[in-house]
């Protein structure tokens, strides 16, 4: 159910005293509550569900692929049964990797760490980035590449060259192993490239790409973005030295809960409880008054923790306008967003103030 800031504020003024209720209207604005009409939209509303993950990368010490998938498939089951229809993931667009490169400096090297390269497909294809997004995107919105083998072929080509890795792999993937053959249409750099990608732990392919080839989708949705990352520019040298201070005062009750959660699952492979808790509130406090939280208390005269804590609000506000848009574009009933767990509180209070989002329960969903 959606939150009502005007019956909380309703509330408040009733309890106050007609001086502190006329003091804080003279203090704090009130603002409008658009909530109120959700009720007006003529269509039911898109079914949200943010599943927050451990990254799967940093488990390599303990699991390998195929145990991983395993561990995985009862977590599949359910989100299956849920049948989501867009699913989302922690990756950046193509586009807005276009827009990290150009303005490279604005974004502290950004695209570097967190963009793909393309040039090997670009090249084969002769396709810039710009233009393979719009072929990328028109065949799409006509419906897809179809049952021919050498169109599916050249979609995953425009879909590499445009950057959109995980929608490449989902389609790669439709084809029959005999069909996945270099030629005019990829390369076979382009073809290591893409089996390097897939043989990855990685939530975003382990869940993102393998329910999205269970349900017959014909793209994952990259929705990351990095372009708030211009906000360590004031203070790039010191960052890195202040941060560390911030996160090692105070409480480590978040981190020993994750400790905790970690031995667990190592010890019974039980991914669906593992994720579960992740997701549960209390987990979500936790991870946040150890992080999030302490940079919004620091008080050092640089404003490295406020920068921080405004780079955290920041980036998740813009992934959250892309999960929306491609919710909309897709025409979707029910959205899966796959992503970092200390996104997903953020996640979720964000896109409860959408008049087109109903938020669903990870736990109702996984414990079925």
């Amino acid at each position: 159910m959606k939150s009502t800031i005007a019956a909380a504020l309703a509330a408040i003024a009733l309890s106050a005293t007609p001086a502190t209720a006329q003091e804080a209207d003279m203090n704090e604005a009130t603002p409008y509550d658009i909530s109120v009409h959700d009720d007006a939209l003529a269509i039911e509303p898109t079914q949200m569900l943010n599943l927050g993950s451990a990254h799967f990368s940093g488990w390599r010490e303990f699991v390998n692929r195929e145990e991983l998938d395993m561990a995985l498939a009862p977590v599949l089951d359910r989100l299956e049964a849920w049948g989501p229809d867009t699913i989302t993931v922690e990756a950046i667009s193509g586009a807005d990797c276009d827009q990290l490169e150009r303005y490279g400096t604005f974004y502290a090297g950004a695209a570097d760490t967190y963009c793909v390269t393309i040039s090997e497909a670009a090249a084969h294809g002769d396709m810039s980035r710009e233009d393979a997004n719009i072929a990328a995107m028109e065949t799409f919105l006509s419906g897809g590449p179809g049952d021919d083998p050498a169109a599916r072929r050249n979609y995953v080509a425009q879909l590499m060259a445009a950057g959109e890795i995980y929608s490449a792999l989902l389609q790669w993937r439709y084809l029959d192993p005999a069909e996945r053959i270099a030629g005019e249409e990829v390369s076979q750099g382009m073809i290591d490239s893409l089996e390097r990608f897939d043989a990855r732990l990685k939530e975003s392919v382990s869940i993102g790409v393998a329910l999205a080839q269970r349900l017959g989708h014909e793209r994952v949705w990259q929705v990351d973005d990095h372009s708030a990352d211009m906000l360590y520019l004031r203070n790039a040298d010191g960052f890195g030295e202040r941060m560390r201070e911030i996160w090692s005062s105070g409480s480590t009750e978040g981190r020993e809960m994750y400790a905790g959660l970690m031995a667990k699952v190592q010890q019974d492979r039980d991914l669906t409880a593992f994720l579960i808790a992740m997701n549960d509130p209390e987990a979500q406090r936790l991870t946040i008054e150890g992080d999030f939280a302490k940079g919004l208390a620091d008080t050092d005269e640089r404003g490295i923790g406020q920068d921080y804590a405004n780079w955290w609000q920041v980036r998740n506000m813009r992934m959250v306008a892309n999960i929306v848009a491609a919710a909309s574009l897709n025409r979707s009933q029910k959205t899966l967003n796959i992503v970092g767990a200390s996104h997903k509180a953020y996640y979720d209070y964000y896109l409860d103030t959408m008049h087109h989002v109903e938020l669903v329960d990870v736990g109702d969903i996984l414990s079925q």
